[in-house]
């Protein structure tokens, strides 16, 4: 069979098909590559000598940040004492101290605001040690623009 198109054309168009797929391809894949970032700590507080500690400390949202969880443990794998630790964010205790009791560790989903305030009450013996961290989904603000497909070839004359 003749061709009328010259060999380098048909293999240009062959590439300019390749680039588009792959083009679409990663376009479609985007939205996937959202990934978790750290939004407070995790940082460790330690209970001191004296009256319970009481500590408290703000921090902001990042942009695009969403989904967002609240993690408590042990600090350093160690045991804790659920009753022996409160922590609010924003004033809102988190609740689950049978959950903490039986994992060590509690985890809550929880809404924040762009400014946020967190209040981490140790009650237990000196020395106790509890880490809190907050760690959200990163979300791109607009979906990506789709790439445009190129124009075909002209053929040569």
């Amino acid at each position: 069979m003749i061709s009328l198109i010259p060999a380098p054309v048909e293999r240009r168009s062959h590439f300019m098909t390749i680039f588009v797929l792959v083009a679409f391809m990663l376009a479609a894949a985007l939205p996937a590559l959202a990934g978790t970032v750290n939004v407070f700590g995790p940082k460790v507080f330690v209970r001191s000598e004296g009256k319970p500690d009481v500590i408290k400390t703000s921090f902001t949202l990042p942009a695009g940040v969403t989904q967002c969880t609240l993690s408590v443990s042990g600090a350093d794998g160690g045991p804790l004492a659920a009753n022996n630790v409160s922590v609010q964010v924003n004033g809102v205790e988190m609740p689950g101290s049978k959950e903490l009791r039986q994992n060590n560790q509690q985890q809550r989903e929880v809404t924040l605001q762009e400014t946020n305030s967190l209040v981490v009450t140790l009650k237990g013996k000196p020395g106790d040690a509890v880490t809190v961290a907050i760690t959200g989904v990163a979300q791109d603000d607009a979906p990506p623009p789709r790439p445009t497909p190129p124009r075909p070839p002209m053929p040569a004359l």
